[in-house]
């Protein structure tokens, strides 16, 4: 049987202002951070905090930067397409907001998905919460239609271990910039194991359409943050 979740810890909202002293919202040890140099750090959360650019270094946080190393021999590439060309013709889903549950719980979560036009395999990540739990989550499958995208990732982490291998479902709408004054809208996230038979045809190789989960019949308003669904050009 599928079941509704809210798993994370509460209490985060994405900024939205930029300036110097801007930080980058991210989930670290199960807890909604925003990270920025210089701020203190623990090294077990290395892995993490590379997700979102950082490295832990005595103590403190650094800009994480690859070193790519070449030679004078390589010869110079003929045909190649840089990462942001490549991700416009891309559906994407990438933000994070707030929004409270018909039980007057928030959940929060943040979400960086893409994947290929047509049966192509989805990647990326969903880091989702509330007060009480939290999860991460690892892309299976996206489906954009107009400003609406399905989203299907499993459960990778998570402070339940009896959910680890999970499923997860969940609908997100995009209706602009919060400047809009039309927040961006999600469902709650259904969940359960994989081989629950009311999974919807196909999943989670395939989403369905966001318009035709009917199990999501429900779209709660963002109270912070802001959610871009791209459809692939």
């Amino acid at each position: 049987m599928l079941f509704v979740v809210g798993a994370g810890v509460g209490g985060f909202r994405p900024s939205l202002a930029a300036g110097q002293n801007t930080c980058k919202p991210a989930v670290i040890g199960g807890k909604h951070k925003c990270l920025r140099v210089g701020q203190r750090c623990t090294a077990r959360y290395q892995a993490a905090y590379k997700r979102y650019g950082f490295m832990c270094v005595n103590g403190r946080l650094r800009k994480h930067a690859t070193t790519i190393t070449t030679t004078n021999t390589s010869p110079p590439p003929t045909t190649t397409t840089a990462p942001n060309q490549q991700l416009v013709h891309q559906n994407r889903v990438y933000g994070g907001g707030q929004f409270m549950g018909p039980d007057g719980t928030p959940r929060n979560f943040a979400v960086d998905a893409h994947a290929e036009p047509g049966s192509n395999p989805a990647f990326g990540d969903i880091e989702y919460g509330n007060p009480v739990h939290y999860s991460h989550e690892q892309i299976a499958c996206l489906t954009v239609s107009g400003n609406k995208a399905t989203l299907g990732a499993m459960i990778t982490q998570g402070d339940r271990p009896e959910t680890i291998g999970y499923l997860v479902l969940m609908v997100v709408v995009d209706n602009g910039t919060p400047l809009s004054g039309n927040p961006d809208q999600a469902t709650l996230q259904v969940s359960g194991p994989p081989n629950d038979p009311t999974w919807p045809a196909g999943f989670p190789n395939a989403c369905p359409a966001p318009d035709t989960a009917a199990a999501f019949a429900t779209y709660f308003p963002f109270s912070g943050g802001d959610i871009v669904v791209q459809n692939a050009k």
